[in-house]
């Protein structure tokens, strides 16, 4: 008689479930995530990026630096209202940065809103007024709007910040002969 077929060896334990990450504080998660978006980013991976950005997101909502650096790459990419959403978000968590300002003013300059990019440049220039960058991109955004003596006002302040400024002291000369043409208005 044949013997009976072994029975057959109980399955295995299911192997234990990983630790959960809850116990990784967010902002401490979200760095990681970070780091790994910035490194995506300066190797020209901006999908990665920007895929890392959301989920740094995802796990810190609070984190500006994450809507920062997303909006930047929306910024190069054209995508002008989904970066003015991140630099809003960025502005709504940490208001007293003021190049997230600056950021934004960036988007709304390319959109052609050119009286919110005004309005977003002064609120940077209020909370830091040694912002040369500041002063010359509201200068540009008075320039575009022909608003000469504004321009050249913005000029000279960022020139008084950053005596070395090439594109303010360039600018400034344009701006000046425009005013004479316009018969110094």
């Amino acid at each position: 008689m044949p013997e009976p077929a072994p029975e057959p060896a109980p399955a295995p334990e299911p192997a234990p479930a990983p630790e959960p990450v809850a116990d990784v504080p967010p902002e401490q998660l979200a760095s990681t995530i970070l780091y790994e978006a910035g490194a995506h980013r300066s190797k020209g991976e901006l999908e990665e990026a920007v895929a890392a950005f959301s989920r740094a997101l995802e796990v810190d909502p609070s984190s500006f630096s994450a809507y920062n650096n997303r909006g930047l790459i929306y910024l190069d990419r054209g995508e002008y209202d989904k970066a003015i959403a991140d630099f809003t978000e960025a502005a709504r968590v940490q208001p007293e940065r003021a190049f997230l300002y600056t950021n934004r003013a960036s988007a709304y300059k390319r959109k052609g809103e050119i009286a919110m990019a005004i309005s977003d440049l002064s609120t940077a220039i209020e909370l830091d007024d040694g912002l040369s960058t500041a002063y010359f991109q509201r200068g540009n955004c008075f320039f575009e709007a022909k608003m000469y003596k504004k321009a050249i006002e913005d000029y000279q302040r960022a020139l008084k910040i950053n005596k070395k400024y090439k594109d303010a002291k360039d600018m400034k000369i344009r701006a000046e002969q425009a005013l004479k043409e316009q018969g110094g208005r």
